[in-house]
């Protein structure tokens, strides 16, 4: 008990530090994009960084929480990150260089669409009535929820033809899956966003942010799922055999993981799936 309050304790700490550089990234990235960008349509710089990503086989990446949870009862998938531009280039390179080029490139592009998706709905979503703009991101997150069971649903059944089907056509299928959770994700996000901003403003910013910083952190280790605020790595589209899946059935995982240790009580460390080592 003791080591595993130990290494849970190491853990969130990590993941806080994680989750504050990868903070510093997008902010900065963000804040020269206003600067440098303020002449372009948010709608092209979307265009272009889904156009690019597309390419890169990339575009699942764009998902975040809710949408991809994590748990802190599988140690090897925090500290085991997939990167993906050794799977592009067809040629071994340093594991250092793809965190490199992942991280930049990819990690870069995936500010672009949240950057821009965001703008989009700032722009057109009832920019001057801040109720209704809320009300309409949640409106589009929760259909979006819908959705996804209902495709996810439809997917489990027509998978097999799916792979079947040409390489372009089957991409094109995984990457409009993935789009369209994206735009649910910004949509959650940024509902969320305005009703913190609404309580900032009642209870005083210095005092509201910092409190609402740790106490959903805290919330998240009694949880043993802090590793929801960190990059679970990159994933090249079409590689993962349930693809279609997302990883959000957080009570199966402390099921599956309870389980594990009934079974193999002398062995530390739970090895995870396939499922619950990547994005699903």
């Amino acid at each position: 008990m003791s080591y595993n309050f130990t290494f849970q304790f190491i853990l969130s700490n990590i993941a806080f530090f994680w989750a504050v550089c990868s903070v510093c990234h997008w902010r900065g990235l963000w804040n020269i994009l206003d600067k440098y960008t303020a002449a372009l349509s948010p709608k092209v710089l979307l265009v272009i960084g889904l156009i690019v990503l597309c390419s890169l086989r990339s575009v699942r990446n764009i998902l975040a929480p809710p949408f991809v949870l994590g748990f802190d009862g599988y140690r090897d998938q925090f500290f085991n990150q997939s990167m993906i531009f050794g799977q592009i280039i067809r040629n071994k390179i340093p594991f250092e260089l793809d965190v490199l080029l992942c991280t930049s490139i990819l990690g870069s592009l995936v500010v672009v669409f949240w950057r821009d998706a965001w703008k989009t709905m700032d722009n057109h979503l009832f920019p001057d009535d801040k109720l209704k703009t809320f009300i309409w991101s949640a409106v589009i997150f929760f259909s979006v929820q819908i959705l996804a069971e209902i495709l996810q649903f439809c997917f489990r059944k027509t998978s097999p033809h799916i792979e079947k089907s040409p390489y372009i056509m089957k991409l094109f299928i995984h990457d409009a899956y993935f789009i369209i959770l994206g735009v649910g994700n910004v949509s959650c996000w940024r509902f969320i966003w305005i009703v913190i901003d609404k309580v900032t403003a009642m209870i005083g910013p210095d005092i509201e942010l910092v409190s609402v910083c740790f106490t959903s952190f805290i919330f998240l280790v009694s949880a043993f799922s802090s590793t929801s605020i960190v990059s679970k790595g990159f994933i090249m589209d079409g590689s993962v055999e349930q693809w279609y899946r997302l990883p959000i059935d957080y009570i199966g995982n402390i099921r599956a993981c309870l389980q594990d240790k009934e079974k193999k009580p002398e062995k530390k460390d739970f090895e995870p799936s396939i499922e619950t080592i990547t994005h699903l």
